[in-house]
């Protein structure tokens, strides 16, 4: 009967392929939490992460919000060269403190209105004070409201100022302009002509656009709002 042979002893401790098997289910583990909490993130805290960030890494913070979550209007913000609202805001405020001291100086909050848009900054004038009926010529009281007007389209920083002529809806003809679309185009020519040479400012900075009765502010069913909708705007663009 032959001998019988002892089995060989097992190594203590767990199997070498354990140890592998095992950091295996470790990292699938962390990756099911993680998952979890981004499933889960709250904002508030998220934001409190990305200030401890900014203070760690400076500079680097925009790169990171640009890899990160792109609807956040306050991350839209911190773009480099993206124009942010409140500094629109304060640039049309300012503009319209300006012109509204012109205005008082000469006396005609109720022959001028101003008005903050999309666009920017709308100043409405009445055309009784610019003009004589069916003229182009500007009045004595024009020309020194918008001798006044000058330094501040100067130091504005509008990169377009358009100059509207408005008209109301009663037919008009003479031997120079056929019409009011005629008639309304001239006269804001007339004032672009005037601010061009007067301030010396550079004509690529204006445009000039006659509406005739098309852009009305009010109806036109009594003489008072007629000469409402007869008027001048300029439109001080702010980006």
């Amino acid at each position: 009967m032959a001998d019988e042979q002892e089995c060989p002893k097992c190594a203590k401790g767990a199997p070498l392929w354990m140890v592998t098997f095992g950091d295996l289910m470790s990292l699938l583990l962390t990756f099911f939490v993680l998952l979890l909490s981004f499933a889960n993130m709250d904002m508030t805290k998220y934001k409190e992460v990305l200030g401890s960030v900014e203070k760690a890494f400076g500079s680097q913070k925009e790169r990171l919000l640009l890899g990160t979550i792109e609807e956040e209007p306050e991350i839209r913000k911190e773009i480099p060269n993206y124009p942010k609202v409140s500094e629109i805001d304060k640039k049309k405020k300012k503009l319209i403190e300006l012109i509204n001291d012109r205005i008082r100086e000469e006396s005609l909050t109720e022959s001028i209105s101003i008005i903050e848009d999309q666009k920017g900054v709308r100043l409405e004038i009445q055309g009784g004070i610019m003009f004589k009926p069916g003229g182009i010529t500007l009045l004595p009281r024009a020309k020194t409201l918008f001798q006044k007007l000058i330094p501040i389209i100067r130091t504005s920083g509008s990169p377009k100022i358009s100059v509207e002529g408005h008209s109301d809806n009663v037919p008009f003809k003479s031997l120079k302009f056929a019409s009011n679309w005629e008639l309304s185009a001239a006269r804001a020519g007339s004032v672009v002509r005037y601010m061009i040479k007067v301030g010396r400012l550079p004509k690529r900075k204006f445009v000039a656009e006659g509406y005739a009765d098309n852009r009305s502010i009010t109806d036109n069913s009594t003489p008072a709002k007629r000469a409402r909708n007869r008027r001048v705007a300029i439109v001080f663009e702010v980006y």
